[in-house]
């Protein structure tokens, strides 16, 4: 797992955990409200994936392996036709990353009060997070960055910053 997945899944899982907190803290109101009996509630609405057990770690492979594909029969004229070429995304406004000294995004954000930040590893989702219309959640400065680890990083330019007010 790639340094930027893994802090992803760190992000992730926190927030989990402080929606777990909302869910009981209201749960607990409730309960003072009733007295302190216990209020039956209901199952969650879906099952959760955290319910279920998880199945065994895939094998380890390494990147870059090679595995030897099933000859490919040669497409016909219908089949040639009916797949139209493949065209390459330019929708993405957010410049590449320097391979030389660059390797995250840091996305500086802010999030109803709470200001933050973020590394990302790829443009598109840099752009997706630029182009979200949310009241609650806005970004407010993406930078290059030379990733070591969490405490450790160096800002290399300024991607993107907020346009600044017209008076």
């Amino acid at each position: 797992m790639r340094v930027s997945q893994e802090i992803r899944v760190i992000d992730l899982l926190a927030r989990r955990e402080a929606e777990f907190l909302r869910v009981n803290e209201c749960e607990e109101q409730i309960r003072a409200l009733l007295g302190g009996s216990d209020f039956p509630f209901p199952p969650p609405p879906v099952v959760l994936p955290s319910d279920g057990r998880t199945n065994a770690k895939k094998a380890w492979r390494p990147q870059g392996l090679v595995v030897p594909k099933t000859p490919a029969k040669k497409p016909g004229r219908r089949d040639a036709a009916a797949t139209p070429p493949v065209q390459p995304d330019t929708s993405c406004l957010v410049p590449p990353l320097l391979a030389s000294n660059e390797n995250a995004y840091l996305v500086h954000y802010q999030e109803k009060d709470k200001e933050g930040t973020s590394f990302l590893d790829t443009p598109t989702q840099v752009q997706a997070l630029l182009e979200l219309a949310c009241e609650s959640f806005r970004v407010t400065k993406v930078e290059a960055v030379q990733f070591h680890s969490l405490d450790e990083y160096q800002p290399t330019r300024t991607i993107w910053e907020p346009p600044a007010p017209q008076e």
